[in-house]
């Protein structure tokens, strides 16, 4: 059986004033005033109140002993998580040559919250292309088709080789032509999918690369034909996927007329099918392509920080200024030294001449060795921090497009900067209480996941995460077919979407986090459940003189409350009687004259079968319709 919290003392406040109310008699035997009203019994309930509290903080000496026990086996609360997003930069019309965005480079997003601008950082350099894209254009192997306004719109999807492409169909992008080169010494394009196309499907978190399913040739139009351009990464494997895709400067680019796409000359550049096309029904569909897209991550990054003077003691600390912080960042110097001071995760491995220091993420602090395990700096040299960033949060996560907006400082050439899609995948420091919760999952996993009960654990963590489940043996590919060395783990977003679909971006957050975790022998796949909609017809009887309207809006919410995927457990099937139980919970109604049920769209024909989802499965509830009636006989 588990083990319960010993209550030290359990008397309440009602129990106290009837304690003291009864040895009134016996050490006061001359009072007998006991009305509410008397100051005596005011007294008593001071009295009883005060005694209150301090049993309140007697009962606090378990929950210590416990975080003491933790902090022993070396825990402590998981440090706040950036949350990450895609910005794209927009060249100005007038600019002319190509625009350098250095690794760093702030962008903002100022919400309505009354608190300082958000801060995101990009993750790597990029050199911006100075020309806008101004066209876009898809040869489908027999006919070329303006498609500018769908690629500028998101939402508006498009087949960027046609529905049915065949070998030389190809994708063309123009650019406006300028005084000057605008093309710099690598390109970059990102490749948007339809949020539907990634929504849920499962994504292994250390995806290898694959062979692409045509071979897709770049091309730009020179001054007599088209030449081909080198790629130095392809992500998206021809466009089927969501990623990046880098190609090498054009060197001779020239102007050229494509007036069924643009009636003016602009710069070219295509991806064209050299070869066999793409299978039937396997054509690329996406929903956008832009260039001078990076990712951007929320966190800031701070710079040569003088943190004190070592003293020169055993197991020296020095605090950032700054929590939480991003451990991998953080590069420590200390002055008079030319030793480069190594980050570590602990000291047991150390001797007393290793240069290494940890550090604490959530406390925002670093520490240096006792000089039997770790290097002690010397005394009176300074500690600097080179560089560190921090940062992170649920507040990161921003759920609207083009809420990152704002250039921290100038750069020049570029119109404007914006995100296409959300940011997600940030949380908050984790809180005593969750790691009390938690604790003996926590030690049982540790820093790696190998049961099913350890992947969930450390997908629960991640910001924009409500609940999750793994499922061993199972392969998305291979369903019915257990698959040693995989694991499935199903996450539910923290949304109020119906049904509450993951999207890419947070399947592939989690699936990185997981993978810094799991078995080397282990596949993990990271999925978002498999729904069921659930939709009921009801014919309900309640009381002549009740409101039927507010009696069909309580059942709606009942129904809403036992048909929500946040809180529903993952493979448990819905039985009709779960159904009827929580209608005739509902206050006012008397009788249940009929019930159909609806499926995924169809009709349950047995009633009084249970619906199953599944072990990665979730139910949800949809356009319900309930009518209420008078009861018989009124």
């Amino acid at each position: 059986m588990p083990l319960v919290d010993p209550v030290l003392d359990n008397r309440t406040f009602d129990d106290l004033i009837a304690e003291l109310r009864l040895r009134i008699p016996r050490y006061a035997p001359e009072y007998t005033n006991f009305n509410e009203s008397d100051p005596g019994m005011t007294l008593i309930d001071v009295f009883a109140w005060l005694t209150e509290q301090t049993l309140f903080q007697l009962n606090q000496v378990p929950r210590k002993n416990y975080i003491k026990f933790l902090k022993l086996l070396g825990e402590e609360t998981s440090a706040a998580r950036p949350s990450r997003a895609r910005v794209t930069f927009v060249a100005a019309a007038s600019n002319k040559d190509s625009i350098s965005v250095a690794r760093g480079f702030r962008i903002s997003a100022q919400l309505n919250d009354g608190n300082p601008p958000l801060i995101f950082e990009t993750d790597r350099g990029m050199d911006v292309i100075g020309a806008p894209l101004k066209a876009v254009g898809v040869y489908d192997g027999a006919t070329l088709t303006a498609f500018t306004s769908a690629n500028q719109q998101p939402g508006t999807k498009f087949h960027p080789f046609g529905l049915r492409p065949t070998a030389d169909s190809a994708l063309y992008l123009g650019f406006t032509p300028t005084g000057g080169n605008p093309f710099p010494a690598e390109l970059t394009f990102f490749v948007f999918l339809p949020p539907e196309a990634t929504a849920g499907l499962p994504h292994r978190s250390d995806t290898p690369r694959e062979k692409p399913p045509v071979n897709l040739v770049w091309e730009y139009r020179g001054p007599s034909d088209w030449t081909r351009l080198n790629v130095f990464d392809d992500e998206t494997l021809a466009l089927t996927h969501e990623g990046y895709v880098r190609l090498q400067q054009p060197a001779r680019i020239v102007p050229y007329l494509i007036d069924r796409l643009d009636p003016a000359p602009l710069f070219w550049i295509r991806a064209r099918i050299d070869g066999q096309p793409y299978l039937a029904g396997k054509a690329p569909r996406i929903d956008m392509l832009r260039p001078n897209t990076v990712d951007v991550v929320n966190l800031s990054t701070d710079r040569n920080r003088n943190l004190g003077q070592s003293l020169g003691h055993p197991e020296d600390t020095f605090s950032l200024n700054r929590r939480p912080v991003d451990p991998a960042s953080v590069l420590i110097q200390v002055d008079g030294s030319t030793e480069q001071w190594v980050r570590k995760e602990d000291f047991f491995a150390s001797n007393k001449n290793d240069p290494h220091f940890v550090v604490n993420a959530t406390a925002g602090t670093i520490q240096f060795g006792d000089g039997t395990n770790g290097q002690i700096p010397p005394a009176g040299a300074s500690i600097i921090a080179a560089q560190f960033r921090y940062g992170g949060g649920a507040r990161g996560n921003l759920a609207l497009a083009g809420t990152i907006k704002d250039m921290v400082g100038s750069l020049n050439g570029i119109d404007k900067v914006y995100n296409e899609r959300p940011a997600v995948g940030g949380s908050e420091e984790q809180s005593i209480d969750d790691i009390i919760k938690n604790g003996p999952q926590i030690l049982r996993r540790r820093n790696r996941a190998v049961t099913a009960e350890d992947f969930a654990s450390f997908a629960k963590e991640i910001g924009g995460v409500k609940n999750a489940i793994a499922v061993p043996l199972r392969h998305p590919d291979f369903p019915d077919v257990p698959v040693p060395g995989a694991v499935t783990v199903y996450i539910v977003p923290d949304t109020t979407e119906r049904p509450p679909k993951a999207s890419g971006d947070l399947i592939r957050s989690v699936g990185d986090a997981l993978n810094q975790v799991r078995l080397l022998t282990t596949e993990v796949y990271v999925s978002g459940p498999v729904f069921t909609e659930i939709r009921v017809e009801a014919r309900l009887e309640a009381p002549a003189y009740v409101s039927f309207d507010a009696v069909a809006k309580a059942a709606q919410q009942a129904l809403d409350s036992l048909l929500n995927p946040q809180t529903w457990q993952f493979g448990r099937p819905l039985f009709p009687t779960d159904i009827d139980r929580e209608l005739l919970k509902v206050e006012n109604v008397r009788a249940i004259q009929s019930r159909n049920i609806f499926v995924n769209g169809r009709l349950q024909t047995n009633t009084f079968q249970s619906i199953p989802t599944g072990s990665g499965g979730l139910v949800y509830g949809a356009g319900h319709l309930l009518i209420v009636t008078p009861e018989e006989g009124q």
